[in-house]
């Protein structure tokens, strides 16, 4: 546990540090390739490395780069108007929570067939997708509050528009 505390830190310090500097996107997005980086090396090395230290190595790396939910809060509440953004992410988070219970049925079926690698190797691709996923989202570094409401305010009406 004390491992994964550490690593945890050292990503959220990381993604703390590059979010305000670099952006949000890229940051979600390299934390996000790290831990699948990680992931991968753990897949292919797990046969290798399960009987010494250095499966901390690749360990260290997914939990490092899993810690992208440091930026990913920010970035994502942020696509949110300000009158419901409390309320947009609060459905979304909780709407998420609800559905994490499939992701151990799901595992609890591949492990006694399979193992654990296969179930790496999946989490591991699903951080890639997120890592090209967080380009969707638009970049709020360096802009106001106000700023980011009137562009999504302005998205959201188009959207409206083109509906009619």
């Amino acid at each position: 546990m004390f491992f994964v505390a550490v690593s945890g830190i050292v990503g959220a310090l990381i993604g703390s540090y590059t979010s305000d500097r670099w952006g949000r996107r890229i940051t979600l997005s390299y934390l996000a390739a790290t831990a699948a980086i990680g992931g991968l090396v753990l897949f292919a090395t797990w046969r290798y490395l399960l009987t010494t230290s250095w499966i901390l190595v690749p360990f260290f790396f997914l939990y490092v780069g899993s810690n992208g939910a440091t930026v990913f809060g920010v970035l994502f509440s942020e696509m949110f108007p300000t009158e419901v953004r409390t309320t947009g992410t609060a459905s979304a988070l909780q709407i998420g929570r609800g559905l994490a219970f499939i992701p151990p049925l799901i595992t609890a079926q591949i492990f006694p067939v399979y193992g654990y690698a296969p179930i790496v190797l999946i989490g591991a691709a699903e951080f890639g997708l997120l890592a090209v996923w967080a380009w969707v989202f638009k970049e709020t570094k360096g802009k106001a509050i106000l700023e980011i409401d009137a562009e999504t305010k302005a998205m959201a009406a188009k959207s409206r528009g083109a509906e009619a």
